[in-house]
């Protein structure tokens, strides 16, 4: 290279790189234009809580250094994820937990729920209480049915139809029992049992309490007059409620569905097992609740019942009337009972199924010799269009007065036979797997040809 050349190359170089010295450098910065996402896992919205609750949030980012507050009452009470709230320190009542989570760049994200605190047990009145029967359709198949139990508010509910409650460890029963507490923050909180092991959506049934539930028992299979065991097309429930120190024992049953010879025949058969089933448990407090699918004998000139309506009358007049000719034989040896709704309604249909063309009164609240003198009140319906659109039945319920339910002492020999119930459990999976198949062809034939569920 020639010296006039190198000094060219050499002072090109030196020229950028003065250039680049006094040039600036410019860098561009890419502005954050998505907000964090946030939501809060615990408590839940609008379930009833008590003591120490743990506050539980999750969000997220592309940034890092995001910043999360917790308030109560829009008060901070926290930044961080988790918070531990004393619910002692706040009013019995609703309150709202809000979230916000903040990025680096100012964006942010916020949600709240309203849940319950009840810290203060208020007991139901000492001197009453309400039951409500309900056969809530298909285990609950809409909403409307809760916001009716809100407008009866029972202090202790039988509800038919509940089969799929007790799936993923009784998710559906502790939800709805969670959903009641907290709009009832203001009574006592319910507990509940349902049925467990049914196989369909239109089976079991469940009972809710705000009394203590001191037992419960879920019965299958039933014993005939013969000895013979019967296999119910549906389980029944058991319950011992300590209703102001008084305790109660109260069946919940759904008899076998549908019109027929064979449909009635076995609903007869379930009646007469499950009164050998009460006669057991001898001369204590009883009431049965539930979907009988059978017309009453006090109903036999109801003209203004659906025309299609064929229901039989056998297990309600095993209850009722132990002098008629055909069923009085098979009538309880221990209960006398009284169908709450006829006593205090005598001309009143009451009809509890709500069918085009079906209706009729197969809903029952019946109560045996220990409620006498104790009846207040009983209705069908909340009186609202929300009785024909949240179910295919009727609400039934009673006010009952606690005071005059008569207790007869106990003895050595009445505690033997009060707890002899406690003998009768579920039979072997393979014979129950052999009723349910029988079952299965029974309900594939009635949905095909009705398309209705009672």
């Amino acid at each position: 290279m020639s010296l006039l050349k190198s000094k060219i190359f050499i002072i090109s170089m030196a020229v950028l790189v003065a250039i680049a010295i006094i040039t600036p450098t410019t860098i561009v910065l890419l502005k954050d234009e998505t907000p964090p996402t946030i939501q809060i896992n615990n408590p839940r919205k609008g379930y009833s809580y008590s003591g120490t609750v743990l506050i539980e949030v999750t969000a997220e980012d592309d940034s890092k250094g995001m910043i999360i507050e917790i308030f109560i009452d829009d008060v901070l009470r926290n930044e961080s994820s988790t918070y531990n709230w004393d619910t002692t320190g706040y009013l019995d009542g609703f309150h709202n937990i809000t979230a916000v989570a903040t990025d680096k760049s100012g964006k942010t994200a916020t949600t709240s729920i309203i849940c319950t605190v009840d810290n203060f047990i208020n007991p139901p009145p000492t001197d009453e209480f309400k039951i409500l029967n309900y056969n809530i359709k298909e285990s609950g198949i809409g909403d409307e049915w809760i916001e009716v139990v809100k407008a009866e508010n029972p202090d202790i509910a039988i509800f038919v139809e509940t089969g799929t409650w007790d799936n993923n460890g009784n998710k559906k029963l502790n939800d709805i029992i969670n959903q009641f507490n907290g709009y009832f923050y203001e009574e006592a909180p319910y507990i509940g049992y349902t049925v467990q092991g049914e196989s369909y959506n239109t089976s079991g049934e469940t009972i809710l309490s705000r009394f203590p539930i001191l037992e419960f028992n879920q019965i299958f299979p039933l014993t005939l007059d013969d000895d013979s065991i019967h296999y119910p097309a549906h389980d029944f429930i058991h319950a011992i409620v300590d209703i102001q120190g008084k305790d109660v024992h109260i069946i919940g049953y759904h008899l076998k569905c549908c019109e027929g010879d064979f449909e009635e025949q076995r609903r007869e058969k379930e009646q007469e097992g499950i009164i050998n089933y009460m006669d057991d448990l001898g001369d204590v407090p009883l009431m049965y609740v539930g979907d009988l699918n059978s017309l009453s004998p006090a109903d036999v000139n109801d003209t203004t019942r659906g025309t299609f309506t064929d229901f039989g009358y056998g297990p309600a007049t095993m209850l009722l009337d132990p002098s008629d000719e055909i069923y009085g034989n098979y009538s309880s040896k221990v209960h006398n009972f009284t169908d709450v709704y006829r006593t205090l309604h005598p001309s009143n249909p009451g009809h509890t199924l709500n069918i085009l063309n079906y209706e009729s009164r197969i809903d029952f609240i019946l109560v045996n010799q220990h409620f006498n003198n104790t009846l207040i009140s009983s209705n069908i319906g909340i009186g609202t269009e929300l009785d024909d659109t949240a179910s295919d039945h009727y609400t039934v319920d009673a006010v009952i007065s606690i005071t005059n339910i008569s207790i007869l002492p106990k003895s050595e020999e009445t505690e033997q036979t009060y707890h002899s119930f406690t003998k009768i459990t579920r039979v072997p999976e393979d014979i129950k797997i052999k009723n349910v198949e029988l079952i299965t062809l029974d309900i594939s034939f009635y949905w095909t040809k009705r398309n209705i569920a009672l």
